[in-house]
């Protein structure tokens, strides 16, 4: 196995890689820094795959999201994140490669992530992670009928309970008359 290793693909494509990175140019193009992708995803502490996300999240939920990009040189990498809807601007992370997110309320989220070289090289293109989190559960349709029709039950089932004494003495002061 080599350590530094180089190909050329038919249509000028240049890949370069090292144990510390990989780059890929076109040349007459600038050098831009690989797309972010998602190297391990947790939830509420337990480490999960990528594909947890394409399900509804249970209700303040905590994800970590754990990226990479293959740009050489490793070292100068920087992240940034952005959540449509929630935060308008970019988030600087550094070069720290996780995000972690805490209690997350009810919703649709879409979390855009790039990366950036400190050498100058062209950003990277977006990586767009969406996801939703549940409603708490007695907040849901289902639970505020339940809830609705319980409340009906025992109204009306004491409402003949107070009936019942009232009833039987008007029974006896009817018996006493009659």
């Amino acid at each position: 196995m080599y350590y530094r290793s180089m190909s050329l693909e038919p249509n000028g494509k240049v890949w370069v890689g090292t144990s510390e990175g990989v780059v890929m140019n076109t040349p007459g193009e600038p050098i831009k820094v690989s797309t972010p992708m998602v190297t391990a995803v947790g939830l509420n502490s337990k480490t999960t795959d990528l594909s947890v996300l394409s399900e509804n999240l249970p209700f303040e939920s905590d994800v970590e999201i754990k990226f990479q990009s293959l740009t050489h040189p490793r070292e100068g990498v920087n992240y940034s994140y952005l959540i449509e809807g929630g935060i308008s601007s970019w988030v600087e992370l550094g070069a720290q490669d996780s995000l972690y997110l805490q209690d997350l309320d009810r919703g649709d989220y879409s979390i855009k992530l790039k990366a950036e070289h400190i050498n100058g090289l062209k950003e990277s293109e977006w990586l767009n992670i969406e996801f939703s989190v549940n409603e708490v559960w007695y907040k849901t349709t289902w639970a505020l009928f339940s809830f609705l029709g319980t409340g009906v039950l025992l109204a009306v089932m004491g409402s003949k309970r107070k009936k019942r004494p009232w009833q039987r003495r008007r029974r006896n002061n009817m018996s006493k008359i009659g």
